[in-house]
């Protein structure tokens, strides 16, 4: 059986990172932090999705918060990619 992210941490590294930006004062509409089904990424730990850029980021944990925030803030002023 596959690990599952959920078991790992990824409601609780989405509510800290949603949390983070919503501190962070982007722009309205600039940035969204959603839930996703599967990425099919069990084996590599939380997996996350950085758009427009469609960047990943595998093997994620909760702690990893600040380092997803600093990618959003480079994604929204326009050094994302």
């Amino acid at each position: 059986k596959r690990p599952s992210c959920a078991q790992r941490g990824s409601q609780e590294l989405r509510d800290g990172v949603k949390a983070a930006c919503a501190l962070k004062g982007f722009p309205k509409g600039a940035v969204r932090i959603n839930s996703a089904g599967c990425l099919d990424q069990c084996e590599r730990g939380i997996t996350a999705v950085l758009y427009p850029s469609g960047k990943w980021f595998l093997d994620l944990k909760p702690t990893d918060v600040d380092r997803l925030v600093e990618e959003v803030e480079k994604e929204v002023h326009g050094g994302g990619a």
